[in-house]
């Protein structure tokens, strides 16, 4: 963070880093601090090679170390007999929002872990349902604007005539947060 007078703010919280980034136009270069102080000289010019003084204010992932992306987002698909496939949503407290949310399961991929066994692990952590995985996508940025954090996109298929997957509780991880999960019913014909 930078103060009005000039002098410099560091915040960093366990899993993001938050910077205030100042530059001039659009050709890449920027200037800003990170939580190491370290300055990168980046500038970025206007069109016709005008500059113009910007900020810009972003959110810095931290936790991202030899894997692809940072996390998953994971897009469960219930199939059961006779029933239209169902998608599975989390509701989940979210204080940026001030208010609950709808979401897929989602979470971030530990050290030396795949896209796919992390989008297993956070289903049966945030539904209680076991899958497979159908298909994972490249990584995507979801809100480039923002924030530099990147995700996997997972479909996992849930056999719900299974039994371990008929009453599917939830199996919180480390951080203990239980959440509700909504089923819903879309037609994928």
């Amino acid at each position: 963070f930078q103060k009005e007078n000039g002098s410099s703010l560091k915040k960093q919280l366990t899993w993001i880093l938050l910077v205030k980034l100042v530059y001039l136009g659009w050709d890449l270069q920027c200037f800003f601090q990170h939580y190491l102080l370290q300055s990168l000289g980046l500038t970025l010019r206007g069109s016709r090679g005008s500059y113009a003084k910007r900020t810009w204010e972003t959110v810095k992932r931290t936790t991202r170390k030899g894997q692809s992306a940072d996390g998953v987002a994971v897009i469960p698909v219930l199939q059961r007999t006779l029933h239209y496939e169902c998608i599975v949503l989390v509701k989940q407290f979210r204080p940026p929002m001030g208010g609950y949310c709808l979401e897929f399961p989602a979470g971030l991929i530990d050290d030396n872990e795949s896209p796919e066994a992390a989008a297993l692990r956070e289903l049966e952590e945030e539904t209680g349902y076991k899958g497979d995985v159908a298909e994972c996508s490249p990584v995507v940025c979801m809100d480039p604007g923002l924030s530099n954090c990147t995700t996997h996109i997972v479909t996992v298929t849930i056999n719900g005539d299974d039994a371990e997957n008929v009453r599917p509780k939830p199996k919180p991880g480390d951080g203990g947060m239980l959440f509700d999960f909504q089923l819903l019913t879309t037609c994928m014909a």
